[in-house]
């Protein structure tokens, strides 16, 4: 009994009859509206403190940009994020905006004689 079949040859790299292992990349990521939240959150609460409130001012902006980042690429729920982290940086911006108008407002009455 000869076979017209060729023997079989060495197992490939993953095993006979098994295919290559697939990895799953998420493509969407919640890295910025979670980014943003959380940079909305710190620059409301930092804001309100007289001299440390000069942080607001760095993490309000970069809150502000992952927002709007969230916003171009995510799914509904990572918009919502996205949306409130924008809406609380921008606050918190207008509070650092406010003390300075209220230092510059008490500097100049208070040089006046």
């Amino acid at each position: 009994m000869t076979s017209d079949r060729p023997p079989p040859g060495p197992p490939d790299r993953y095993g006979y009859g098994y295919p290559p292992p697939t990895v799953h990349v998420q493509t969407d990521s919640a890295l910025a509206p979670v980014t943003s939240l959380v940079l909305g959150i710190v620059s409301l609460l930092v804001a309100w403190i007289p001299l440390v409130g000069i942080v607001a001012w760095l993490t309000a902006p970069v809150g502000l940009v992952f927002g709007s980042i969230g916003l171009r690429r995510g799914r509904a729920e990572h918009k919502v994020m996205s949306t409130i982290g924008i809406v609380l940086s921008a606050v918190a911006l207008l509070i650092c905006v406010g003390y300075v108008l209220l230092i510059v407002g008490v500097m100049s009455t208070s040089s006046s004689p």
